[in-house]
Parts: structure tokens; sequence; C-alpha cells
């Protein structure tokens, strides 16, 4: 019975520990790409690409709310 139990607490360790490491390579991610030093050309080209990205989820969104 005692293996079982810490098998469970093991397991739920390491769960713990791999959402910890998901969060810290997204804060890594986004550390990152703070410290890119983009042309403002580019910057414009990214703002343009997320919001096309943006209004896709919005009709993606209305069409789901219409069925």
């Amino acid at each position: 019975m005692q293996l079982r139990e810490n098998a469970a607490v093991y397991t739920q360790t390491i769960q713990q520990q791999k959402t910890a490491i998901d969060d810290l390579k997204k804060k890594l991610d986004v550390t990152q790409l703070q410290q890119l030093q983009l042309s403002k050309q580019d910057k414009v080209a990214i703002e343009k690409r997320i919001n096309n990205y943006i209004k896709e989820i919005d009709i993606c969104l209305s069409l789901l709310n219409k069925s």
C-alpha cells in the first residue's frame, strides 16, 4: 500500500514539474521575443499578421455562435 501511495505522490510531483517546465519555456519565449531588435518594417508586418489572425478567429467564433 505504501508503494502505491509513494507512486501517486511521485506521479503528482512529476506532473507539477512538467507544468512548471512548460511555464518556464513560455516565459523564455516571451523574454527572447522582447529582446529581439526588429526594424519598424518588421514590426508593422508582424502586427498585420496578428491582426489577420484575430480577424480569422473572430470569423470562426461568429460561425460557431450561429450554429
